[in-house]
């Protein structure tokens, strides 16, 4: 039954990468909690978004999806190539090398709003991909697994990189797995922090974080493979498929889906210090595959889990993001057919778009986030309140001043016509001056007094405006 409060593991650890064993000792530089806690958990609607994307594309197995700053729908797929039970030797080595790249773009780029195919991307240069990551500045990072290599390329929507795949930066050692500083085996996802510093999670054989700085030199790591697969929650630095990582930018910290493991974690981004972790497989399912974060109300998770044996009801979920007391507040499924395989999740920034991408569906979901701020509503039935007793105090003032200028203007045209009568002077007079430029037919008005400013009132647009509108604003295996 929603909400439910979830289990959590809070230690700050002052890890030392080349010794685990002191992984435990001393703390870890307190991180602001005050600042990030909420007592009310946020109130809104996920609504899954039919028809979504609106032009057919055909997807292959569907492995990664991510957002640039405009809000354009990265979608990462494997086109006509699967991973499957024989893709790798025993050593963790590709077996299918000899069919080449995949020919097909791998990467489509989607409107969000419209739904329409702003740019196909990626042919002939992968050979099973797995991870997306669009940074700040909207260069594409790309992780294959067959490879064992790690990718930036340049903005693919600017015109001169549109269609250039030499990459910016490359990592790892081509098809060869590896467990060096300089290598990976399996690498399944990156996080790019503001500075151009970035994490790696290394992924399917090696269980470990990496950091590097911006030039792709290696920073440190952490991280080991879980020995044991229970009940009993195994410590923090093990991981089981460390598979997905999102960014805490708020709160300085990379948290990590530990996909085998079922759980969460979040680590210090200076240097890879265990703040907390996530962990109810009951709630959020025993395999959880990947995290988006966004600090919208007060810091929200959105995490999919799934589950190749069909054990754990699969879904989305929506965890309050608190470090003391985390809470499971939703769940979601796409309209239709429900999750079968959910691969990767997106949210963005403002928490007002999530994007779901679907392994074996071939598909990637849609949401849309309806939040109902009953705070921001007040603010503006005040403001509105004040605006209103505002205009009424104008109104009064202004009629007042209407009222003293028509008698004014009804004493002086007394004083005229009396002046006029002892002249003998009535209605054959000429028009006196201050009627010049009127019509002896219009004679005395109050709008000719006050000038003819305002013909009438304009209707204001009380509508939101259409989507159509906004499209115009430049805006198993795994």
């Amino acid at each position: 039954m929603l909400p439910s409060v979830l289990t959590v593991q809070k230690k700050n650890l002052n890890y030392d990468s080349d010794d685990m064993s002191n992984s435990d000792a001393g703390r870890a530089e307190e991180y602001n909690r005050e600042s990030n806690t909420f007592v009310e958990d946020p109130d809104f609607d996920i609504v899954s978004v039919p028809d979504w994307p609106a032009e057919k594309i055909s997807f292959g197995q569907v492995s990664g999806v991510s957002l640039d700053p405009l809000g354009n729908v990265y979608v990462f797929h494997r086109a006509q190539r699967s991973w499957g039970m024989n893709s790798f030797w025993s050593n963790n080595t590709f077996t299918e090398t000899y069919l080449g790249p995949i020919m097909n773009p791998t990467v489509a780029v989607i409107h969000p709003i419209t739904g329409m195919v702003l740019k196909l991307w990626g042919h002939n240069t992968f050979y099973l991909p797995h991870g997306i990551t669009v940074d700040h500045e909207s260069n594409v990072w790309i992780t294959d697994v067959a490879m064992h290599q790690v990718f930036k390329f340049a903005p693919i929507l600017n015109t001169a990189s549109a269609d250039n795949t030499t990459p910016l930066l490359e990592l790892g050692r081509r098809f060869i797995p590896g467990s060096s500083r300089s290598m990976f085996c399996k690498p399944s996802a990156v996080a790019v922090l503001p500075s151009g510093e970035f994490f790696v999670s290394d992924g399917y054989c090696n269980a470990r974080i990496m950091k590097f700085a911006a030039d792709g030199s290696w920073l440190t790591e952490w991280g080991r493979t879980t020995l044991t697969h229970g009940s009993i929650p195994p410590p923090p630095y093990d991981f089981l498929i460390p598979h997905d990582l999102t960014l805490m930018n708020d709160r300085n910290l990379v948290c990590v889906s530990d996909r085998e493991n079922g759980r969460i974690e979040c680590f210090q981004t200076t240097n890879g210090s265990f703040a907390f972790d996530i962990n109810s497989p009951r709630e959020l399912g025993s395999h959880l595959y990947s995290a988006s974060y966004t600090s919208a109300a007060g810091g929200l998770f959105f995490i999919i889990n799934a589950d190749p044996f069909h054990l754990d009801p699969i879904h989305g979920s929506v965890v309050r993001a608190n470090y003391d007391l985390p809470k499971l507040i939703k769940t979601f499924q796409p309209l239709g057919k429900p999750f079968e395989s959910p691969h990767d999740v997106i949210v963005s920034p403002n928490g007002g778009e999530v994007y779901v991408a679907e392994l074996n569906q071939l598909r990637v979901c849609k949401f849309r986030v309806q939040f109902k701020n009953s705070k921001t509503s007040e603010a503006e039935n005040h403001s509105f309140q004040d605006n209103k007793s505002s205009g009424t105090m104008l109104m009064a003032i202004f009629i007042t001043a209407v009222v003293i200028c028509f008698g004014a203007a009804l004493l002086a045209a007394a004083l005229i016509y009396l002046k006029a009568r002892t002249r003998g002077c009535t209605g054959h007079c000429k028009n006196p001056k201050w009627l010049i430029g009127r019509s002896t037919v219009e004679g005395f008005k109050i709008g000719n007094f006050l000038g003819q400013q305002h013909q009438g009132f304009v209707k204001l647009n009380n509508f939101e405006e259409s989507d159509e509108d906004d499209a115009n604003v430049s805006p198993t295996f795994a």
